[in-house]
């Protein structure tokens, strides 16, 4: 997925390709660590999401190394589609932290053929 194995349809618009660089694509798994720290006097959860981050949708799958499991993320909508209303948006995990708890674990990504690739990866504390 480079501008240089991609093509232009002759006679398409100027901005119908070739495509820019790419290097997300289907079938890649991303990996992201994160660190969850509790330094408050209580009990606390965060609630994890993923959302749209491009111009387009975003779909495909994410693990939560916390339980292990891998979960289909439908089509969710880039807040660019509805200016002005809140964006899209699935829960990921639930984690609660007891007052000094520390934890790291990993969320991986694959993305859905033909969705985009860029994805919001959104922390809320209760």
């Amino acid at each position: 997925m480079t501008a240089s194995n991609s093509y232009k349809i002759s006679g398409a618009p100027v901005f119908q390709g070739p495509a820019d660089s790419d290097k997300g694509h289907y079938g890649v798994k991303y990996n992201l660590t994160v660190t969850l720290s509790n330094d408050t006097g209580s009990e606390k959860k965060v609630k994890i999401y993923i959302g749209a981050r491009g111009t387009e949708y975003y779909a495909g799958a994410v693990k939560w190394s916390g339980d292990g499991v891998t979960y289909k993320i439908p089509a969710v909508k880039s807040y660019l589609d509805t200016p002005g209303s809140n964006q899209e948006g699935v829960e990921v995990a639930t984690v609660t932290l007891a007052s000094g708890a520390s934890i790291t674990r990993i969320i991986t990504l694959s993305t859905a053929g033909a969705a985009s690739t860029p994805a919001l990866i959104a922390f809320q504390t209760l």
